[in-house]
């Protein structure tokens, strides 16, 4: 992931977690808390999937450029063997 990836997901953790501590320590019910902490989850779930989503389209576009690049690179190979031997 690198030290980019690694640092964002540090501070998405990080971030989660002083949420939820929070919102523990803060001054209603149990009830209200327990509420809104299960919000939170949903819209948390609900970005984690829209990133995840986004991410999978990054990686498959990187892989079909990169295996176009590939298969472009063994034909051009391939072609310049192929006319090497008819030379020959």
């Amino acid at each position: 992931m690198g030290r980019s990836g690694d640092f964002w997901a540090g501070l998405i953790v990080g971030t989660a977690l002083g949420v939820a501590v929070g919102m523990l320590l803060a001054p209603q019910s149990g009830e209200a808390t327990r509420e809104l902490l299960k919000e939170r989850a949903q819209e948390w779930k609900g970005k984690a999937s829209e990133e995840a989503r986004v991410i999978g389209e990054r990686v498959k576009t990187a892989v079909r450029d990169k295996s176009s690049e590939v298969a472009s690179a063994v034909r051009g190979r391939f072609h310049r063997e192929e006319e090497e031997a008819a030379e020959a």
